[in-house]
């Protein structure tokens, strides 16, 4: 088994908290298997958006790879009852005094940023000649999207089975830390990228590699 965590030094203590989080419910999983697990959290880097004619920006808060297939993964430090989520509309929780937006970053919700990150993603691995990707195509038809909420998210199976779009739920799904693993579990599409691939994109991206102790993680080889 090939369990491998990789960390930006720039990550947000909450994306690192839930980064930290993952590496452990992952590991506790998979340590006694055969599957190749790769985590990379804080993944920041440039890339060449052809729409736009110019190099952007781009964060993907974790990245997951799991005997080839190949999630990322956007995190929302809230929860509750998510009562708008359509992939054109402005999401929308609800409780007992106001409505609140599910924030998408830069963009209109989160299944947008993702989509952004995605196609950021496929433009920096064809740019760096990472593994064997023929065009932009591979953002829509090899990379899953799931946004993660720290805190639950009430009626969670509704949201994916009815909520969302019929068109994405497929490739997307909503999260919450209690179900996470199921549902990266469910999407099942080999991203014909190795973990050679993800080892060479960690380098390129300069993160540092860890390891999982007795339950602690650690940066590896360091005491």
């Amino acid at each position: 088994m090939a369990f491998c965590a990789y960390r930006s030094k720039a990550i947000h203590t909450s994306e690192n908290d839930t980064f930290i989080k993952i590496c452990k419910q992952l590991h506790g999983i998979y340590h006694n298997k055969k599957d190749e697990v790769y985590v990379l959290g804080g993944v920041d880097f440039s890339a060449y958006n052809a729409k736009k004619g110019r190099d952007e920006l781009y964060n993907i808060d974790i990245l997951i790879y799991i005997n080839g297939t190949l999630t990322v993964v956007d995190v929302k430090g809230y929860g509750g009852a998510l009562i708008k989520c359509g992939k054109d509309d402005e999401w929308a929780f609800a409780d007992d005094k106001e409505q609140r937006k599910g924030k998408g970053g830069s963009q209109k919700n989160p299944y947008k940023q993702i989509l952004r990150n995605k196609i950021g993603l496929v433009n920096l691995l064809m740019d760096r000649k990472i593994g064997n990707i023929k065009n932009i195509n591979f953002a829509f038809t090899k990379i899953f999207g799931c946004v993660l909420f720290t805190q639950p998210i009430m009626q969670l199976d509704y949201i994916n089975e009815t909520m969302l779009d019929l068109s994405i739920r497929k490739s997307f799904k909503v999260s919450d830390m209690v179900h996470f693993h199921d549902t990266i579990d469910s999407f099942h599409n080999n991203s014909d990228l190795s973990g050679r691939d993800i080892e060479l994109l960690s380098l390129y991206l300069n993160l540092e590699p860890y390891v999982i102790i007795n339950n602690n993680i650690k940066l590896k080889n360091k005491e």
